[in-house]
C-alpha cells in the first residue's frame, strides 16, 4: 500500500463519519459471474452476462483511488476466467490499494505470475480431496493444490483459505483445518446461506441453526488453542450468541463498503438480489454513485467478509486486531 492511499482514505473516511455521508473505503469487484466450477450452493453463474471491458475497469480503479478507497478485493465467479485479470491486478496495485484476490485456484498454477502482485490471495476448499471434488468436480482438488504450491514456490502473495460450511462437511472441518496447517496459512470458515433472489434448484445441504452452532463451538475452541482459524472473536461470538439479527438495519455495507457487479451495477452486498435498477458506478467519479446506494434490507447474516468488515468499520477492537494480524 502507498502511504498516500492510506492517508487519503483515512481523510475521506473521517469526513464521511463526521458528515454522515457514505465513503467506499472498502470495495469488492466481481469482475465476472462466470465460473469453471458449478457448486450447488452458488447461483452466480446463472446470472452471468455483460462485463465491463478492461479500459472501463481501469477507469473505475482510478476513480476509486481518487475517492479514497483503501481496500480493493477482486472476486467472481472465477476471476481467472478473464484474460485481462493480470492487467486489472496491476492497475489496482498502481493505485496503492490493499489488494486481495479470491479464486477457486483451479487455473492458478499457469497464471500465478499475473496475480502475484496482490497482497492477499484466498482460495476456497471444501475438505479433503474426495469431499472437495464431490462439490466442485473431479480433479478440482489436484488443480487447486498445485496452484497453491505454485504460489508458495514463487514466494507470494500471502495465502489464505476459505471453507464454506454446509451439511456435507460440517462434521469433518478438521480436514480443511489440517490443510491450512500443512500450508502454514490462515483459514476462514463461512456458513453457506441461500442468496436472496436465488435462481435454480435450492441447495439441499444448507446447515441448520444447530449445525452452525456446533461448528462455531468447535471453531472457537480451535482458535483458543492457537490453531489457524482466521475468523475474528467478534464474528465467532456473534454467531455463538445467536445475535446475527442484530445486524439488520445497522450493517455498514452500502455505506463504507460495497460490491460492484461485472456490468458496473453497485450493491451493498452480493447476497441481495441483482436487481436491474441497481445504480451503476460512475467510472470517473464513484463518489457520485455512493449517494445512490442504500443500506441492505435484510435480517442479518453470517457472511464472513461482510460481517467482519462491518465490525471493523464499527471500530470493534477484536475485529481490528484480527485484521491487523492477517
Amino acid at each position: 500500500m502507498r502511504p498516500r492511499t492510506l492517508l487519503r482514505g483515512a481523510w475521506h473516511h473521517a469526513v464521511a463519519r463526521v458528515t454522515g455521508r457514505p465513503a467506499w473505503t472498502g470495495v469488492t469487484l466481481l469482475v465476472t459471474l462466470r465460473c469453471d466450477q458449478h457448486c450447488a450452493y452458488c447461483d452466480f453463474p446463472r446470472h452471468a452476462g455483460r462485463e465491463l471491458d478492461t479500459a472501463t475497469w481501469k477507469r473505475v480503479l482510478a476513480g476509486l483511488g481518487r475517492a479514497g478507497t483503501v481496500r480493493l478485493g477482486i472476486s467472481g465467479g472465477e476471476p481467472l476466467l478473464r484474460p485481462d485479470l493480470g492487467e486489472l491486478v496491476q492497475a489496482a496495485v498502481r493505485q496503492g490499494f490493499v489488494t486481495s484476490l479470491v479464486t477457486n485456484g483451479a487455473r492458478l498454477r499457469d497464471r500465478v505470475d499475473e496475480v502475484a502482485a496482490v497482497d492477499y490471495l484466498l482460495t476456497t476448499i471444501e475438505g479433503d480431496a474426495p469431499r472437495h471434488d464431490a462439490v466442485r468436480g473431479a480433479g478440482a482438488w489436484k488443480a487447486t493444490w498445485e496452484g497453491l504450491e505454485a504460489v508458495r514456490r514463487r514466494g507470494g502473495p500471502k495465502l489464505g483459505l476459505i471453507c464454506p460450511v454446509h451439511a456435507g462437511n460440517a462434521a469433518t472441518l478438521d480436514e480443511p483445518l489440517r490443510a491450512a496447517e500443512a500450508l502454514g496459512v490462515t483459514i476462514y470458515f463461512q456458513p453457506v446461506l441461500q442468496r436472496a433472489g436465488w435462481s435454480g434448484a435450492p441447495f439441499g445441504d444448507l446447515p441448520d441453526e444447530a449445525t452452525v452452532r456446533d461448528v462455531f463451538v468447535r471453531l472457537a475452541a480451535w482458535k483458543r488453542a492457537g490453531r489457524p482459524v482466521g475468523n475474528s472473536r467478534a464474528y465467532l461470538d456473534l454467531v455463538l450468541d445467536g445475535r446475527t439479527g442484530a445486524l439488520a438495519g445497522t450493517c455498514t455495507a452500502g455505506r463504507y463498503f460495497v460490491t460492484i457487479l461485472p456490468d458496473g451495477r453497485v450493491t451493498p452486498c452480493c447476497m441481495l438480489p441483482f436487481h436491474a435498477d441497481l445504480p451503476r458506478v460512475d467510472p470517473d467519479a464513484p463518489e457520485r454513485t455512493s449517494r445512490l446506494v442504500s443500506r441492505p434490507i435484510c435480517e442479518g447474516c453470517t457472511i464472513a467478509p461482510y460481517v467482519e468488515s462491518h465490525f471493523i468499520f464499527s471500530l470493534d477492537p477484536r475485529a481490528i486486531r484480527s485484521a491487523l494480524r492477517w
